[in-house]
């Protein structure tokens, strides 16, 4: 088969996988049937609703206003560090495009895609993400049969071709552009779309960039306290008790920041644990790590806690959070008694090894 018949045929899969982003309520994201109840009958029903009420609804499209806010330059693609390089004829799956097409942008792959046709250029992974997050928030598809609004990000996180988790350098800049191209929203009721974005991007970092080195370390601290930071002046947003979008917005809300918290903490354990392994460092330092590890761990479960709280009438709901609890509780646990020569009560200002020694000398 010629190329340009093959381009053809691709055209024709890219039409039919592009038509996903529409108003076909036939199927939703990842092609089942959906049953008569589609997102965008509940979509509508809720905006109706909110309406009859004179309440807001967050489930809205992007305004200029929030397109014009964002500053961020966009991510400069290449593909140095992705595991699969292309050939010189290899095509873009989304715009068909390569280098033989006078097409100068680096081709990428890092999920569970095969073959010379099934690369994609960062800004048409993008573009495709954007329309598509944009049309679960909305309502007009859904991301799957038992999905809502707040699906949203999926397609950020998951190749829309083989459906598998992006991974590397290639999951991290399509992360920074899902933050970038929520920026704008920032104070206003799409806010959690941000939040959510900038949550991506710390789990995302956690995998390319290893937290035991300082440099890597600061970067993700940064970005975990920033985000924090945002949830607490986000929460003013979604804290009126009667409107129901909103509540169920905060409610996600306070999962995303238990979640946080939880991931902090174990950045903060493997920079305690790369720290630890090194006998020159001093106990002053690991000891403030100790205590900010526990700190977070302690928030983490305080915030799983309260969630299972309000959700007492939601038995799945329940289990979820109970399972989380048990996780970062466990997790807790082992963590204190591989580390408790650096609790407080088993600290005299002197690393483990030197106290070793002394007691030797000692006896």
């Amino acid at each position: 088969m010629g190329k340009k018949s093959k381009r053809n045929k691709r055209s024709s899969a890219a039409a039919s996988t592009n038509s996903t982003s529409g108003t076909n309520t036939n199927k939703d994201e990842s092609g089942r049937s959906k049953s008569t109840n589609n997102a965008s009958g509940n979509s509508g029903s809720v905006a109706e609703r909110l309406s009859r009420r004179g309440l807001c609804n967050p489930f809205t499209p992007t305004t200029q206003e929030e397109l014009d806010a964002i500053v961020t330059q966009p991510t400069v693609s290449s593909n140095e560090d992705d595991p699969i390089k292309p050939p010189k004829d290899a095509t873009c799956w989304i715009c068909l495009e390569g280098i033989m097409d006078d097409n100068t942008e680096p081709l990428r792959r890092n999920c569970a895609c095969r073959g010379d046709n099934n690369y994609a250029h960062l800004k048409c992974l993008v573009s495709l993400a954007t329309s598509k997050s944009e049309d679960i928030w909305t309502g007009r598809v859904k991301a799957a049969s038992n999905s809502d609004w707040l699906a949203f990000g999926w397609v950020w996180e998951s190749c829309q071709n083989c459906k598998q988790y992006f991974a590397g350098k290639l999951r991290l800049d399509i992360a920074n552009e899902y933050a970038r191209s929520t920026e704008g929203m920032v104070g206003g009721v799409r806010a959690y779309r941000h939040i959510v974005a900038c949550s991506w991007v710390t789990k995302s970092m956690f995998e390319v960039h290893n937290p035991c080195y300082p440099e890597n370390y600061v970067l993700m601290e940064s970005k975990y306290d920033k985000l924090l930071d945002l949830v607490q002046k986000t929460y003013p947003i979604y804290n009126q008790g009667i409107n129901p979008a909103l509540q169920y917005i905060n409610f996600s809300l306070k999962r995303t920041e238990a979640e946080t918290i939880t991931n902090y903490s174990q950045t903060v354990a493997s920079r305690i644990r790369m720290l630890d392994s090194i006998s020159s460092v001093k106990s002053e330092e690991l000891t403030k790590l100790y205590n900010k590890w526990n700190d977070l761990s302690s928030r983490s479960v305080q915030r799983f806690e309260d969630l299972e709280e309000i959700s007492k009438k939601d038995p799945i709901m329940m289990q979820q959070l109970k399972d989380s609890i048990l996780h970062v509780k466990s997790q807790m646990t082992y963590f204190k008694r591989e580390f408790s020569h650096l609790s407080l009560e088993g600290l005299d200002g002197t690393l483990p090894d030197e106290k070793e020694d002394r007691n030797l000398v000692s006896n």
